[in-house]
């Protein structure tokens, strides 16, 4: 026997009054997170990924579904030294994602939230990486979907680049990518002055330069008998890319 016609859980009423009701309960009892995309670069020569890098965040209201704490493994001993291994899971509403993230608003070139997509809950400072998206959850329940259901596990660093222009995201890659630290002469002369943050351009042999961000500076004493002289500072620099594609030594001064 088929079901009743004369009730339908497809009434688009019903639909949107259902789909009002969630957005709102997430406004009330979820919270601000930031949604960033990944930008995969690949290596033309081998056809894989060469490095990833995060260009874009965005404001979005999220419930998370743990409410007793992180889920997963947490802390362990391993072999390696002490890991975290905190697992999360987060509902974000379709009309949300699409309003503030989707396609049609943004540079995001997707329909929905993607696996290796990330997010940051600024009460932890925590990044968790997305790793399953189930969009058909709760199932159907008005014959339509209203939530994605984001399963993340906190993000491991790897010298990914962080360039979205909120300093509590992109300080990830301040205190935590590869550096290089050089020694620069006295500055105070020129009238120059060097910030966090900074792309700095160094030209080498046969036309080739250095790309680089600083990431610390720091003042040296002087030292005569080392050759340094007052006003000489340290520079960390990361991120380091040259013109050429091939590594270079680098110079100081």
């Amino acid at each position: 026997m088929p079901t009743n016609v004369f009730f339908s859980r497809g009434v688009t009423s019903e639909q949107r009054l259902y789909e009002d009701i969630i957005v709102e309960s997430l406004k009330i009892y979820g919270q601000d997170l930031y949604y960033i995309p990944r930008v995969i670069v690949r290596d033309n020569v081998l056809n894989d990924v060469a490095t990833s890098s995060f260009y874009d965040s965005y404001a979005i209201e999220m419930y998370i579904s743990n409410t007793d704490g992180f889920e997963g493994d947490q802390t362990i001993m391993s072999k390696f030294g002490l890991e975290i291994r905190d697992q999360a899971t987060f509902i974000v509403a379709r009309r949300s994602w699409e309003r503030f993230v989707g396609l049609y608003n943004n540079n995001v070139n997707s329909i929905r939230p993607l696996e290796g997509d990330l997010l940051y809950y600024p009460p932890t400072k925590s990044f968790f990486e997305i790793k399953f998206v189930e969009h058909e959850r709760p199932f159907y329940q008005l014959n339509n979907l209203v939530v994605y259901e984001l399963q993340c596990e906190l993000f491991e660093y790897a010298d990914e680049r962080f360039d979205t222009g909120n300093p509590d995201i992109d300080a990830i890659q301040t205190y935590n990518a590869i550096s290089t630290v050089l020694s620069i002469g006295d500055r105070r002369g020129t009238g120059e002055q060097l910030y966090i943050g900074e792309q700095v351009v160094q030209g080498l042999a046969n036309g080739i330069f250095m790309y680089a961000e600083v990431v610390n500076i720091q003042a040296q004493e002087a030292d005569e008998t080392a050759g340094i002289p007052e006003g000489s500072q340290l520079l960390w620099i990361s991120n380091i890319t040259f013109s050429d594609g091939i590594f270079h030594e680098l110079q100081e001064g």
